[in-house]
């Protein structure tokens, strides 16, 4: 792996690691369930960052690095069920709960249809990743700016996508394996980039409303 790649997925791990401990800092008063599954997904995407800068990249070629990717938008999606959307959280834990296992069961049945199912399964999620943030900023649930969350959600499937046609061998009319290799690290960043300017929206948010709810001296 070149070293300008492994700055910039050193760089997507190092913001991950800012935005946990600005998510903990600024939730101090309010830690919901939401608080664990945002740090829980970007822990995730650092432990993706520290194997892919050892490893380089084929550890892609693992099925491991396959189920935690695929893990990571539904965790996200989770969070922001668990914030901005509390009615539909049963929904979303039932879904979330039957999708992991899923994506777990794939590996270790050999049987074609499920692949396809978990794909559907991953892809519904990483809708619901670009989705939801856009309804919270619409709704004036969160500040306008958070919907580079949903920036961060595409880039985040077109990753997975890229990741799918390399592991594959799969050529998809210019993406052959150079090409995809030299897109994956900066998309990879520029991902992190976009979930930490979105989720910063969402902190800022709540430093101003935690300052109203302070009393004067």
């Amino acid at each position: 792996m070149a070293f300008v790649d492994q700055l910039f997925i050193g760089a997507a791990g190092f913001l991950s690691i800012v935005i946990i401990w600005i998510f903990i800092r600024r939730h101090e008063k309010n830690r919901g369930v939401f608080l664990f599954f945002y740090v829980l997904s970007f822990s995730l995407i650092i432990s993706i960052s520290a194997l892919i800068v050892y490893y380089e990249w084929l550890i892609l070629g693992n099925p491991f690095i396959t189920i935690i990717a695929s893990l990571i938008p539904i965790t996200l999606s989770l969070g922001l069920v668990f914030q901005y959307f509390e009615k539909l959280k049963v929904v979303q834990v039932v879904f979330a709960i039957s999708s992991g296992l899923l994506i777990i069961a794939s590996y270790f049945l050999k049987v074609s249809w499920w692949q396809t199912a978990i794909y559907t399964i991953v892809i519904i999620t990483f809708l619901e990743l670009i989705i939801l943030p856009v309804i919270a900023s619409s709704q004036k649930k969160s500040k306008e700016g958070f919907w580079w969350v949903s920036v961060g959600g595409f880039m985040s499937l077109l990753l997975l996508g890229l990741m799918h046609l390399y592991v594959n061998q799969i050529q998809f009319y210019f993406l052959n394996v150079p090409v995809i290799f030299a897109i994956l690290a900066p998309l990879f960043s520029l991902t992190s980039i976009a979930f930490f300017w979105g989720f910063m929206q969402d902190v800022e948010e709540l430093v101003e409303l935690q300052e109203k709810e302070e009393p004067l001296n």
